[in-house]
């Protein structure tokens, strides 16, 4: 009876350190400026090892980066998806980005996505 005792109470410490929160992605610190929609045609990219967590690539190849409504976390499963400030997965690795809000100037401009 000892023994599965502690496989059990093992079991669950090993469950309980894998239970990492997920990081947060890049947000405006203040509220979001008025600013003007524009399109896109782009897709959602990201990585754990990277800084910003998550990027968009556009048709060439280009990498633009992306500011995220507060809350907003990332989750690698292992490929990125993104989680509102509720929890629910709104965006995932692969994902059509056709538009948000562009701010900053034109040689580090950031977009900001909408929440879904």
């Amino acid at each position: 009876m000892k023994r599965v005792l502690l496989v059990g109470t093992f079991a669950i410490l090993i469950a309980a350190c894998d239970a990492t929160p997920n990081p947060s992605l890049p947000t405006l610190s203040g509220d979001i400026p008025p600013c003007a929609g524009v399109g896109t045609d782009a897709t959602l990219a990201g990585s754990r090892t990277d800084p910003r967590l998550a990027w968009m690539v556009d048709s060439q190849g280009a990498r633009y980066e992306i500011v995220w409504p507060r809350g907003f976390t990332a989750r690698f499963d292992p490929d990125l998806a993104v989680l509102d400030a509720s929890g629910k997965v709104v965006y995932r690795a692969g994902d059509k980005i056709d538009g948000g809000c562009v701010i900053g100037g034109s040689d580090s401009p950031l977009l900001i996505l909408p929440p879904r």
